[in-house]
């Protein structure tokens, strides 16, 4: 079943049950007010006899050999009487057959009081709504009124009523069809531009947004999710496209090495070592290469092993390899104590990347400032520094500057730091220091927090 079809019959039944409950709340009033005027008539008949003096019912007595004046009781059409205590009627007007008499009129009658009892009877084929009262020494009255009148008004009102209710009903389903197709006409341009996108694969269509609605926010959160698409795919093909280039370096020096060796058999063994030494070297950083590109390749998919660690012994330990890697520089450490809650090995790689990329850009013999702190890790190198239309850039996946291609490096290390901060609800920041060289640091305050 459609949605159109669902809103329809949605929008019918809604419109039906208002019509039903119209009719049915309109036939109610309508036998409550025709019902209470029958019942006002046969009171005021009833009221005639009670409202007597004791003079004058005892003179209407001495009269109850003769027919019950019609002055007294009225005419009606069907008839009026009055019971004695001993449940005989004593008298009817105008002539025609006795009313019924039930126990509780007999009990009225007896006991005189002025007691009112109605009631619907049903007597040689007539709906009659009756009226009992006690009248004192004289028993009791009764008064009657003809309600087929009334019924077969309500029969018609009734006609009417269901007559309105299946014409309402089709109304209400042509309306609902109505509705459904102009306010589900959003929705198929919705649906339209969404098949056309999955059938043709542009993530550049975008679908128009007009006023402020729930399809528009809908199709606002749409097009974001077309935006978020359309980078990822851009991202992934840029991805590729440099780490391509990247691995051509490599795996070009590693090849012209080895073309070398298999052309030169007589090579001497002093060259010959030469070359297998830069085809190692190549080949280690054509598998540090690969690494990097993998992990940038998972954007924070990897799932985190998170465990209580210290950040401090964290970069105490980096330091350490780094120092052993670059002899030539100092390293000098300052900060307390941090406790925090991370992926101990992603956080040694950022931190490697960050002291990595100060020893090659610091001169030798320079002193390397690293700083921990509340949950943030500062690095602060003495080298040239970051020129300022860059600062926005080193971060980026194999970015790397003018002075920087001269070197070697992939121009993922920085990628991987911002990377493994985001993973742990940090960031990354970079600035040029006063008096020279760059100052970059990793906050991850947010993961201090969680452990508190």
């Amino acid at each position: 079943m459609t949605l159109r079809t669902r809103l329809a019959m949605l929008v019918g039944v809604a419109v039906a049950l208002v019509v039903a409950t119209t009719s049915v709340t309109l036939y109610l009033a309508t036998a409550d007010r025709l019902r209470g005027q029958i019942d006002a008539s046969l009171r005021n008949r009833i009221d005639r006899v009670l409202s007597l003096t004791p003079a004058e019912r005892r003179t209407l007595e001495r009269r109850l050999r003769g027919a019950v004046p019609d002055d007294l009781l009225g005419s009606i059409a069907n008839g009026a009487q009055l019971v004695r205590a001993d449940g005989s009627i004593l008298r009817v007007a105008p002539r025609g057959r006795p009313l019924p008499v039930t126990a509780e009129v007999a009990r009225l009658a007896r006991a005189g009081s002025e007691r009112r009892i109605l009631m619907d009877v049903e007597a040689d084929g007539q709906h009659l709504r009756i009226m009992a009262a006690g009248a004192g020494p004289l028993g009791a009255v009764e008064v009657a009124r003809s309600l087929d009148e009334v019924d077969d008004a309500l029969a018609g009102l009734s006609l009417i009523c269901v007559i309105v209710g299946v014409v309402g009903c089709v109304v209400a389903a042509g309306v609902g069809l109505l509705v459904a197709h102009h306010g589900l006409r959003p929705v198929r341009r919705f649906t339209a531009r969404t098949e056309e996108i999955s059938r043709t694969g542009d993530t550049s269509v975008r679908l128009p947004v007009h006023g402020s609605d729930e399809l528009s926010r809908l199709a606002e959160a749409h097009n974001r999710t077309l935006l978020a698409l359309d980078e990822s795919v851009v991202a992934q093909r840029q991805l590729v496209a440099d780490a391509s280039h990247e691995l051509r370096t490599p795996l070009a020096a590693i090849r012209a090495n080895v073309q070398v060796l298999q052309r030169t058999p007589g090579m001497p063994d002093v060259d010959r070592a030469q070359l297998l030494d830069e085809v190692l070297t190549e080949t280690a950083a054509l598998t540090a290469l690969i690494a990097d590109v993998v992990d940038v390749a998972r954007d924070g998919s990897a799932e985190l092993v998170l465990e209580e660690l210290r950040l401090d012994c964290v970069v105490e330990e980096a330091l350490e390899r780094v120092r052993r890697r670059s002899t030539d520089r100092v390293f000098a450490m300052c900060g307390g104590p941090v406790v925090i809650v991370g992926d101990e090995q992603l956080l040694a790689r950022a931190i490697d990347n960050l002291l990595d990329n100060a020893a090659k850009w610091a001169p030798r013999g320079s002193t390397v400032d690293v700083a921990v702190e509340g949950g943030r890790v500062t690095v602060r190198d003495r080298g040239p520094g970051v020129p300022e239309v860059e600062l926005g850039r080193v971060f980026d996946r194999f970015y790397r500057s003018a002075a920087a291609r001269g070197t070697r490096g992939s121009g993922l290390g920085l990628a991987i730091v911002r990377q493994v901060a985001r993973a742990h609800g940090g960031r990354a920041r970079v600035e040029n220091a006063e008096g020279g060289g760059a100052r970059f640091s990793i906050d991850l305050s947010a993961a201090v927090r969680r452990l508190d």
